[in-house]
């Protein structure tokens, strides 16, 4: 998480970090191998920071998640859908219109973080997000809807449920109430 949060951003903002990344640290096995050795049962890793990705400058910061929602649902003629939406904070921008409170997105992107940095404010830049809605195939068949709250924990969440629908071959239910794992920043 701390490399995602310091270097993850459109690929549009800056083309040759977004290709750093990819290379350096996302595709490259080395790296994984390195990070996966400094893993130990029972303890946590503390003061993680972000891998350096050549001359760039990282703005990283922890974040907290703050609203995200998840519905998953099968109808009754075999067809599913999966949502997951955020309001972010304080019910989103505090903007209601015909009911509906307005989401405030711009939170996405890195607080402090200016155009050309990583997850920067940009015009025409989308920011970055953990949000993950999954549908399961088999074949052309949809066999499962999932996704998750919980902000930058998101994709971990889901790994969790995927993995023991799939490989362990759990009811979703008790797929969803397996404890879930996975870092949220530097210190927790």
């Amino acid at each position: 998480f701390a490399d995602a949060h310091a270097w993850m951003a459109a690929p549009a903002a800056d083309p040759q970090r977004s290709r750093d990344y990819r290379r350096l640290l996302v595709g490259n096995t080395e790296h994984h191998a390195s990070q996966a050795a400094r893993i130990r049962p029972g303890r946590a890793l503390t003061g993680l920071q972000p891998t350096a990705l050549d001359q760039a400058e990282s703005s990283y910061h922890d974040s907290e998640e703050e609203g995200t929602s998840q519905i998953s649902v099968r109808a009754a003629d075999g067809s599913y859908a999966s949502l997951t939406t955020t309001l972010h904070q304080h019910f989103g921008s505090g903007i209601i219109v015909d009911g509906y409170f307005l989401n405030n997105s711009l939170r996405n992107f890195t607080v402090g973080a200016g155009p050309g940095q990583p997850n920067g404010r940009q015009a025409g830049i989308a920011p970055r997000t953990a949000m993950a809605p999954l549908l399961i195939f088999r074949g052309d068949r949809p066999v499962a809807a999932l996704g998750s709250p919980g902000g930058v924990a998101i994709p971990s969440y889901n790994l969790k449920v995927v993995v023991a629908l799939l490989d362990w071959g759990y009811s979703p239910d008790r797929a969803v109430r397996l404890l879930n794992f996975g870092a949220l920043g530097r210190d927790r």
